[in-house]
């Protein structure tokens, strides 16, 4: 197995999920054991990403590579620092820190690549370099700019999710105030048709038979109001974070819920409500979706009486092919 190891597809289906249980288990052994191994598993990491964020991956490992890297806090966060290293080296080129790697003299390369700058991390790794004053200088401004572009990239995608949020949110309130203001004209007109129907029933009665009788009463099942209650779910930050608490009014007889999707490359999804005991209570059918954008709305509704006072979660899958993937959960609480 040490031999497969050190074969370059064999490492890189390792660190995409894509090789047997069995192996990965023995594979994730020798990442704690075996020091080389550890080594050329970092250099093939280190390739990796490099290709995803020049765009040469295959569509099958792109595919492979989203799936292992694109979801995970921790591997996420690699793949951000790659774009924020490579946007950095090419407004910042630092030819020189090559120079001093290599002993040589080089050309000044216009371009620095993702895996090219993961590599100077290992050139401060190396006792000879710490004359060097400029290096180091060098190394933090990277450092600095790095974080900077880091933080950057994360506040923008953190106001867009919640600019995206508000307006679904002042949209879904729309509809319920819509839907609540129709409600009493639909009530009205229904009484008026009994109140019509129940005149003609007397007068008929009464024509055919000399013995006067009642009015027919209106049975309140009738006159019963639909009351809907709507709220919207967004990602989990990354880390602990406070579970949102809903409250329904007692009379509410439905639920409805849109839920906010991080950006992914399905287009068809399923929705399971789940209670406490992590046990499901609702299953939604196959939702399709026509639009293909970063940010995806669902909306889902659900009877009322099948949250109880407490704990729930929404998980949301992305449906392909007849192959089903968890994209998240979505805890909330329930107050009554």
């Amino acid at each position: 197995m040490k031999e497969n190891a050190d074969d370059f597809r064999v490492i890189t289906d390792y660190l995409l999920k894509a090789l047997p249980e069995e192996e990965l288990e023995q594979l994730d052994e020798l990442s704690v054991t075996d020091d080389e191994f550890v080594a050329k598993l970092r250099m093939v990491e280190n390739e990796l990403i490099d290709s995803y964020v020049r765009g040469n991956l295959t569509e099958k490992r792109l595919e492979q590579f989203k799936a292992a890297y694109l979801y995970g806090a921790d591997r996420r966060q690699k793949v951000d620092f790659a774009h924020a290293l490579q946007a950095f080296g090419k407004k910042h080129p630092l030819p020189l820190l090559e120079k001093v790697q290599s002993g040589k003299s080089i050309n000044p390369q216009p371009e620095m690549t993702a895996h090219r700058w993961f590599e100077l991390w290992e050139v401060f790794r190396t006792p000879r370099l710490a004359q060097f004053g400029f290096a180091m200088a060098a190394l933090v401004l990277l450092i600095v700019g790095g974080l900077l572009a880091i933080e950057n990239i994360r506040h923008r995608r953190q106001l867009s999710q919640e600019r995206v949020s508000n307006s679904a949110a002042a949209q879904q309130t729309h509809e319920a105030q819509r839907d609540a203001e129709r409600q009493p004209e639909s009530n009205s007109t229904r009484e008026k048709e009994l109140a019509s129907n129940s005149n003609a029933n007397e007068k008929e009665q009464h024509s055919e038979s000399k013995t006067p009788v009642g009015p027919h009463s209106i049975s309140s099942g009738a006159r019963r109001n639909v009351s809907i209650s709507s709220f919207v779910l967004t990602p989990q930050m990354r880390g602990p974070g406070e579970i949102k608490i809903v409250t329904l009014p007692a009379h509410t007889s439905v639920v409805a819920i849109k839920v906010q999707l991080e950006p992914n490359q399905y287009s068809s999804y399923q929705v399971v409500l789940l209670n406490e005991s992590n046990r499901s209570l609702w299953r939604s059918n196959t939702i399709n979706m026509r639009e293909k954008t970063d940010y995806k709305n669902l909306s889902i509704s659900f009877p009322a009486a099948l949250l109880k006072q407490g704990t729930h979660v929404l998980q949301v899958y992305g449906i392909d092919r007849g192959q089903s993937e968890l994209l998240g959960d979505y805890p909330f609480r329930v107050m009554k």
